[in-house]
């Protein structure tokens, strides 16, 4: 298992990402092979903690910013995982998933439609 550590942010459009340093996320991609073009993914390199779309509800909206440029940490296993269309890689992290608690949330992410035990890091797409 390996160790990040990424920054939370908030939007007004109800999302929370944790930001990840961009060179974890150009190392990944480059280890996946050249013959498989990928698009790189929309936004840089980042672990979403709450949906924008589609929307999560979020029931202890009054907490929403509390945790705004905190640092926290994640692990990951290092196995690029290929879901058509994306490549990624497994997330877990305790601080993520308090949050997500702390705003009244279930614990587990929902991820191309099905709920998962952790959270993930996209690294592009064959679309």
């Amino acid at each position: 298992m390996y160790h990040g550590i990424a920054k939370i942010e908030y939007s007004v459009r109800s999302r929370i990402v944790a930001w990840v340093d961009k060179e974890l996320v150009r190392y990944y991609r480059s280890l996946i092979p050249k013959a498989k073009y990928i698009q790189p993914q929309m936004y840089p390199g980042h672990i979403t903690v709450v949906r924008s779309y589609p929307i999560e509800i979020v029931p202890n909206r009054e907490l929403w910013g509390r945790h705004e440029g905190r640092i926290i940490a994640f692990n990951y296993n290092g196995i690029v995982h290929f879901e058509n269309p994306y490549y990624y890689l497994k997330v877990w992290s305790k601080e993520l998933n308090d949050i997500r608690t702390e705003l009244g949330m279930t614990k587990f992410r929902v991820l191309r439609n099905k709920m998962v035990d952790c959270f993930h890091i996209t690294l592009g797409n064959i679309k």
